[in-house]
């Protein structure tokens, strides 16, 4: 993957970390100058994700990334307990449910969305799909 920073540097090699803010790790790198006139080879190099201008992957990486996701949107998922008691696994469920039913504190109006104030906060929730 190429990645080109803030300051014009170009970074080209093989990435194998990457966390929640960008910050990544990259193997075989080649490491370009903003003028494009010098060149290193290292075999490490840690990038802070706010240095980051942008970045370019190839499209058969993307592509594979999209089968991954499909493939395992598609499997079933296991619910519930791996415990294979019976009797504290209806325990366990009859007291869930009558602790759902009853409304206790903090269950007001929030979440219904009929168009009257409430002072709770929506959950967003967000789907990457390159």
């Amino acid at each position: 993957m190429l990645v080109e920073l803030k300051n014009g540097e170009t970074f080209n090699g093989t990435l194998t970390n990457c966390d929640q803010f960008m910050n990544m790790n990259l193997e075989d790198v080649t490491c370009t100058s903003r003028d494009g006139t010098r060149f290193w080879k290292m075999d490490k190099v840690y990038i802070r994700g706010y240095t980051l201008k942008y970045i370019r992957i190839l499209d058969e990486i993307i592509n594979k990334v999209k089968e991954e996701q499909k493939k395992s949107r598609s499997k079933p998922q296991q619910q519930g307990n791996s415990n294979n008691n019976s009797n504290t696994n209806n325990s366990n469920t009859s007291s869930q449910r009558s602790r759902s039913n009853s409304s206790g504190r903090g269950s007001g109006m929030r979440g219904t969305n009929d168009n009257r104030s409430s002072s709770g906060r929506g959950k967003i929730s967000f789907s990457f799909l390159y």
